[in-house]
């Protein structure tokens, strides 16, 4: 028995996709799989998952085979070929034979990977080679789809949030906490910014004189356990370096502050202030924060995203979550209310994949269903996974988000026009399909 994996391919364009060719040797399953049934034609707003195995021999491996399927889109000349390839390891990758994408070139390779018994994804999403956003999207994803997304307010726009933003390294730790049980994602924010991560869930700590994200929980007999990532300083420096190059909107949600010098305690209004001050600094803070017509009065939700990033400009909204500080002296800088953003974010709190995308799932048709989209906040499909009892010492958060992350495919068929996220929160951020599949949301609910 060989090597076996699925590829997903999701079709939010306005084409069917026609499978035209497919060619193979020494495969177990693929000339079965894109020649038979469910993979011959890809209707319009679908995605397909298809079963592709390579050969095995008496050892369980053979690294000669390969196998290709080009598909082409019903009514156009625009062509695409997957290929799989052993030659050392297994891989699946795609070719743009007859057209681009944004920030891929007409005859692009984009690699896709190979995982065995799990799932990768190839998504294009938009109307023509000006507008497609494919898998190996570009880092201004926003921007370069300007024309689809600019004369829609946020909540009417999906986008991807990076869930304890921050927490990718250790900068203050603590006995009873672990990288594996505590850090929730592998790159920096200048890495979730490039790979695609719009809205960043902030937990911000003081430690001596430091402000940095945190991940802390308090626990029955040990009390707080948890460790601190990221520096603000560090965070402010990686936007305004992302955001001095792709004029795109970052979303800063502070809540959950800790002092940790003072037991835990959240924050009082100075430490707000010095924080606020921090990144509100003319010179070390933030460049590109967004002042809107009415800072102290606007609701953020029902701004189109033109006003935000219109005319080649950058945003960033930094909002303050506690609803009992003052942020006075900084309404007119770009900081932001509670309530002047608000979100339906509801997590599962459970560690099987099964029940937290049920129950998500559930939960977005529920709100989606008894909300009006003029009425709605925004709405979290909070994709992640809790350690629960044991896996609190031996389970690893972000070898979890990797496993959901991969599952992220199956948000694009519960999406319609009335139902559909405005913010995926996930852990464990990689380059790769982010993008898309925001993009893919984004044309699928086109109203």
């Amino acid at each position: 028995m060989g090597k076996g994996g699925n590829i997903v391919l999701i079709n939010a364009t306005p084409y069917n996709w026609i499978l035209e060719d497919v060619q193979f040797d020494t495969m177990e399953h693929w000339g079965d799989t894109f020649g038979e049934g469910i993979t011959k034609v890809i209707s319009s707003n679908s995605s397909v998952e298809a079963y592709i195995e390579f050969k095995g021999n008496i050892f369980g491996d053979n690294h000669t085979g390969w196998g290709s399927a080009t598909y082409r889109m019903d009514g156009t000349s625009y062509k695409f070929t997957i290929h799989a390839v052993a030659a050392g390891i297994y891989s699946l990758n795609v070719t743009l034979d007859t057209f681009s994408t944004l920030s891929n070139p007409q005859g692009s390779k984009i690699e896709l990977g190979f995982v065995v018994n799990e799932d990768v994804t190839f998504t294009i999403a938009g109307d023509s080679p000006a507008t497609f956003t494919s898998t190996n999207g570009p880092s201004d994803w926003m921007q370069a789809n300007l024309q689809i997304l600019g004369p829609r307010p946020l909540q009417n726009i999906c986008m991807i949030s990076s869930h304890d933003a921050g927490m990718n390294k250790v900068t203050v730790s603590n006995p009873w906490a672990s990288e594996s049980n505590t850090l929730t994602q592998w790159l920096p924010v200048s890495g979730q910014l490039t790979a695609g991560a719009r809205l960043f869930d902030i937990r911000p700590t003081l430690y001596q004189q430091t402000y940095a994200t945190g991940h802390y929980s308090h626990a029955e007999i040990l009390g707080w356990v948890g460790l601190s990532g990221q520096t603000m300083q560090e965070i402010v420096d990686q936007i305004n370096a992302f955001l001095d190059v792709n004029h795109e909107l970052v979303i800063l949600r502070l809540w959950a502050s800790q002092n940790i010098n003072d037991s835990h305690r959240p924050f009082n209004q100075k430490e707000w202030d010095d924080l606020m001050a921090l990144m509100a600094h003319p010179t070390t803070g933030l460049r590109h924060l967004f002042v809107a017509d009415n800072p102290t009065q606007v609701d953020l939700k029902t701004l189109p995203l033109q006003k935000y990033i219109g005319n080649g400009k950058s945003a960033v909204v930094v909002q303050i979550q506690p609803f009992d500080i003052n942020i006075d002296a900084f309404a007119s800088k770009g900081f932001y209310k509670d309530w002047q953003l608000q979100y339906y974010d509801v997590y599962s709190d459970t560690t099987d994949f099964q029940k937290m995308k049920d129950d998500q799932f559930k939960k977005m048709r529920d709100y989606c269903s008894a909300n009006p989209i003029d009425k709605r906040v925004l709405f979290v499909l909070a994709w992640g996974l809790t350690l629960e009892g044991t896996q609190n010492l031996y389970g690893n958060i972000r070898n979890n988000g990797d496993y959901s992350n991969r599952q992220l495919f199956k948000v694009f068929p519960e999406v319609s026009k009335e139902v559909y996220p405005n913010l995926i929160s996930i852990d464990s951020i990689r380059p790769g399909d982010l993008p898309a599949l925001a993009m893919a949301i984004n044309w699928k609910i086109k109203q």
